[in-house]
């Protein structure tokens, strides 16, 4: 299954043609990080993500980082924390 890849408006590209749920081989993680490397923000639409499939899938872009601050960090995933905008 080839990725499907479309320009947006300002900076970015939206990537489609896989699912986050599915086993992740070495070629599709080489094009994503690619991509990554290239556009620096990629827009996945309509995948279905948990906890567990956003961690796995995030590690695919290299090894991750805890966020310092514990105030929105997830108390049962602490690769994960809440963005917010108070």
């Amino acid at each position: 299954m080839a990725l499907q890849v479309r320009a947006l408006d300002n900076v970015g590209v939206e990537v489609s043609g896989f699912d986050i749920t599915k086993p992740i081989d070495a070629a599709l993680a080489a094009e994503l990080v690619s991509l990554w490397n290239e556009h620096g923000i990629l827009l996945f639409r309509g995948q279905d993500v948990n906890p567990h499939n956003q961690i796995a899938f995030s590690r695919v872009f290299g090894e991750l980082e805890m966020h310092p601050l514990a105030a929105t960090t997830s108390a049962e995933y602490p690769e994960l924390f809440t963005l917010v905008n108070k």
